[in-house]
């Protein structure tokens, strides 16, 4: 595994490329994961609420505002896209969304490995069908927004729970809501509980394990049942552990102070954190 200190650019969704960049995208031009000053607070109360059995798909023609797909029942070839990064995305309007792969035992789903893919069905996923995912949109010189460039959203990802294709749903199923991030500089903790290792971020330059939160990062510590070190550019040893728990819960609230330059502009850059770290305490897989 490559080491980058700022972005991640490599194979595997663990050394994945930084926000929704790096994808071989010219559409989307923001972090993917906050949203930025008053345009970004305009979540819907919508975002919360699970979609109905039998309610339709929504679309929409607004490019600041989309819904979340149904992928439940979709073989896991057949959804979203293997990006230049190596992580598995979808299109959402302007936007994109990361597609996490998680299997009950904790075994690696590689969604870079198109035949493994083939093997999987997803029966669950974090965010329902319908969930609201707002959008900022960069703004030209002149102050209008730009179609296709996207400078926030509210939504960055969707964890999906795949079983073996033909086996029944495996019960019970803990799939957690992640809030919809109000504001570019305000975030909430994942729920890694359940992810492969090898599904929760990307190694930084420094060594350390980091994931993305919008212009922000949180470093992942790892703690394995019997102290083992892990090491992160260890692809064979990354994907033998499945994460069992975590010292700040999914859905904390943390936040985000920018980089302000004299003039009073501020930065697409974060100065400091309310919160830095998530210690992962990991169990080896037989």
């Amino acid at each position: 595994m490559k080491r980058f200190n700022e972005r991640p650019m490599s194979r595997r969704a663990f050394v994945g490329c930084a926000g929704l960049l790096a994808l071989g995208l010219a559409g989307c031009g923001g972090s993917g994961g906050a949203g930025s000053g008053a345009e970004g607070t305009h979540t819907s109360a919508e975002s919360a609420k699970p979609a109905p059995v039998d309610e339709a798909p929504k679309t929409s023609s607004d490019p600041k505002v989309q819904y979340i797909k149904n992928y439940k029942g979709q073989n896991c070839a057949n959804v979203g896209y293997g990006a230049l990064n190596g992580w598995r995305m979808d299109r959402l309007g302007a936007g994109y969304v990361r597609l996490v792969f998680v299997e009950p035992s904790g075994v690696f789903v590689d969604p870079e490995d198109e035949e493994q893919l083939k093997e999987y069905v997803v029966f669950d996923q974090s965010l329902p069908m319908n969930t609201q995912v707002d959008f900022v949109m960069e703004k030209r010189e002149n102050g209008d927004d730009y179609d296709n460039l996207v400078d926030w959203q509210s939504h960055s990802e969707v964890v999906l729970a795949v079983k073996k294709v033909g086996e029944r749903d495996p019960q019970p199923v803990d799939m957690t809501q992640i809030k919809a991030f109000p504001d570019k500089f305000t975030a909430y903790v994942r729920d890694y509980v359940g992810r492969n290792l090898a599904e929760c971020g990307y190694v930084a330059l420094n060594g350390n394990i980091m994931d993305m939160y919008g212009p922000g990062y949180l470093e992942l510590r790892t703690a394995t049942e019997d102290g083992s070190y892990v090491d992160p550019e260890d692809t064979d040893a990354i994907v033998q552990y499945v994460v069992v728990s975590q010292d700040v819960a999914p859905n904390t609230e943390f936040t985000m102070q920018p980089t302000t330059a004299t003039n009073g502009e501020v930065y697409d850059m974060v100065s400091s954190q309310s919160l830095e770290a998530v210690t992962l305490s990991l169990r080896r897989l037989a």
